[in-house]
């Protein structure tokens, strides 16, 4: 069971997230609610949750400041999920520094949220698993002991006892290798420790020859190995052997970051913190590839975007609903993600303002966004992209069936206009009718109708309104002896002498003459 808490100073948002998991189905428990920061560090101190759901800004204590505390003061290990809305950046950001890995932009949608949530708890799951196997005596596996040994553990000596003075002295380089599967494509036996037992049975027996691998768990789960050569193989050959073998485990769903080699064991971790530092560029690089720490220390994440321009021209492309400009926009936005190696946090960042204008359109639209698909889709989609390439990708699909939607509900409107502007003329062409007063009773703006008529009727208003007058004109002087005077007033003509030259132009004669010729015709 998963003890879940949840803190937010507004009761209806925490109603929403009770609403969104099958919890009971996820084996969770929601173990407290809390309004505040302080009141959230009170309970998970007595409670010990496994998760905490908080919004970020609160009273008596906010979100990040709740993250801190419950990292120094009560467990490190405690999961976090952030749940607020998208004027909240900065603090969103404060919090992806602090290590909170999922941010999820009010409103909560239950896929997205499902997802997220049961990605963490296969993570907790995974620890409990670790925490379990660490437990054992160390003469389960060397790969525990190692794991022990770079968090500080046991001393190097016990390294040296269980591997023998003799492999520790011919051993002239070591390094860590860091392991970042892709679980999405991952069987769960995969994730299961035995699988690392498996490696390590294949690896060790075959020809890796001079060379020493043992796979590890470090770092609250991280997946790992310590790599060590006695000569004759390079460490990064060793690499290569193991990226081979684990693509006949995971395919080409997983990363190795390498770190720089050391000759003592005393220095393993500091391979491993460069191993986890190059890690942190996968999502640069092709999957099944190996990165080195060599190739990026000289290197850094981005927390800034500067091109404020291109930002401000997607906004735009967007309320005009132009794709072209849209597209061209997102590529020089990822143009520069990809030049500076912009921190995923920030590119995560960036997308949700993009989807979260998206739906502020369709909204302003009235469309139901929870009913359209292509939204549903890309609310997961963080989950799965493994590449900055793949995901500029799937942003620019989403902005295609944005606009492609979004075209289709103008369309429909404009038709709902047409047919209530028709309606309204034709009810109404025979008093002194103006534009004016027809975008006021229909809350259409009168330059829009003005070109709107035009391209619905293929004519200005005015030749429209002569249009109708004159059919009904046409009418009365058959059926009727009405003066073509009384017509004229009957038909919302102010001047006689515009109604004639109309009547002229239309049926090239007077009415009077209309009228004789059509008695002497019938």
């Amino acid at each position: 069971m998963f003890k879940v808490l949840i803190v937010d100073d507004e009761p209806m948002a925490i109603e929403a997230i009770k609403l969104a998991a099958d919890w009971a189905e996820l084996n969770v428990s929601i173990c407290g609610e809390c309004t505040n920061g302080m009141e959230a560090l009170s309970l998970a101190k007595e409670i010990r949750p496994d998760l905490i759901i908080t919004d970020i800004d609160m009273p008596v204590m906010n979100g990040i400041e709740l993250v801190k505390r419950v990292a120094n003061e009560i467990d490190p290990d405690i999961k976090f999920i952030i749940v607020s809305g998208y004027d909240h950046f900065e603090y969103a950001k404060s919090a992806m520094q602090l290590g909170v890995q999922h941010y999820i932009l009010k409103p909560v949608f239950k896929d997205e949220f499902s997802e997220v949530l049961l990605d963490i708890l296969l993570s907790i799951e995974q620890s409990r698993k670790l925490k379990k196997i660490c437990s054992v005596s160390t003469e389960f596996d060397i790969g525990v002991l190692f794991e022990q040994y770079l968090e500080g553990k046991i001393e190097e000596q016990d390294i040296i006892t269980v591997l023998g003075p003799e492999i520790i002295q011919n051993t002239n380089a070591w390094a860590f290798a860091s392991l970042d599967a892709i679980h999405n494509y991952i069987k769960e036996d995969c994730i299961e420790f035995k699988l690392f037992d498996k490696i390590k049975a294949s690896l060790l027996p075959k020809g890796l020859g001079n060379g020493l691998v043992y796979p590890v768990f470090v770092n609250k789960g991280i997946n790992g190995f310590v790599l060590g050569s006695t000569g004759g193989i390079s460490i990064y050959e060793i690499a290569q052997i193991l990226s081979s073998i684990l693509k006949e485990v995971y395919k080409n769903s997983f990363y190795i970051a390498l770190g720089n080699q050391v000759k003592e064991l005393k220095l393993l971790s500091n391979s491993m913190r460069e191993a986890e530092k190059a890690m942190e560029y996968r999502f640069y690089s092709t999957p099944s590839s190996i990165l080195q720490y060599k190739d990026y220390e000289e290197n850094s994440h981005s927390f800034n975007f500067e091109n404020i321009e291109y930002m401000e021209e997607l906004k735009n492309a967007f309320e005009n609903i132009d794709i072209d400009r849209i597209l061209k926009a997102i590529e020089s936005i990822f143009g520069v993600f990809k030049e500076k190696h912009t921190a995923y946090e920030m590119i995560e960042m960036y997308i949700n303002s993009i989807i979260y204008k998206m739906l502020s359109i369709l909204t302003s639209m009235g469309e139901n966004t929870e009913e359209i698909l292509f939204l549903k889709d890309i609310s997961m989609f963080f989950n799965r992209v493994k590449t900055i390439n793949e995901m500029e990708l799937k942003i620019k699909q989403c902005c295609i069936d944005f606009c492609k939607h979004a075209q289709d509900v103008k369309n429909r409107y404009k038709l709902a206009d047409k047919i209530k502007v028709e309606e309204y003329i034709k009810e109404n062409y025979k008093r002194n009718l103006t534009i004016k007063e027809i975008s006021s009773k229909l809350y259409i703006h009168p330059t829009y109708l003005g070109s709107q008529i035009s391209k619905w009727f293929g004519c200005s208003f005015n030749d429209y309104l002569h249009r109708l007058r004159m059919n009904e004109a046409e009418i009365l002087v058959r059926s009727t002896d009405q003066k073509a005077y009384d017509i004229a007033q009957y038909l919302g003509y102010t001047s006689y002498g515009n109604f004639l030259e109309q009547f002229t132009k239309t049926f090239s004669m007077k009415p009077s003459e209309y009228r004789s010729m059509y008695k002497s015709n019938n």
